[in-house]
């Protein structure tokens, strides 16, 4: 994962967790859930340059579910997960062609995406 990008979600979702006041208490299930649509964008993202995620919903999404930067950040308690879940999507989806993870990219997290509409963006 390349430290910038890694930066730029930490500090998007510092700022969602100082402003949200609280958050629900939510079930290990679903934040598991929000950490493999993260890792699966950012793996997407990587691998397709016309493709980039939008940090503000992805943020809104994590803070809604109780995940907060100290979390996934380096040294949280879902770092090490979403770090091998990231290495494991983008293996998985470098054996198809840069067309094929885009469309893919579009389809599942475009502006009308299926699992989460717009958390992915055109660059």
């Amino acid at each position: 994962m390349e430290g910038v990008h890694m930066k730029r979600l930490l500090v998007t979702l510092a700022v969602f967790a100082a402003t949200a006041g609280h958050t629900l208490a939510q079930t290990r299930e679903e934040q598991d859930n929000v950490i493999n649509h993260i890792a699966e964008v950012m793996a997407i993202e990587k691998l397709c340059p016309k493709l980039e995620r939008n940090t503000f919903i992805l943020s809104m999404a994590a803070t809604m579910y109780g995940l907060t930067a100290k979390d996934i950040g380096p040294g949280g308690r879902y770092h090490k997960k979403l770090v091998g879940l990231i290495q494991d999507k983008q293996l998985a989806l470098s054996a198809h062609e840069e067309d094929i993870v885009c469309m893919t990219g579009i389809m599942l997290y475009g502006e009308n995406g299926t699992n989460v509409e717009g958390l992915l963006v055109g660059r």
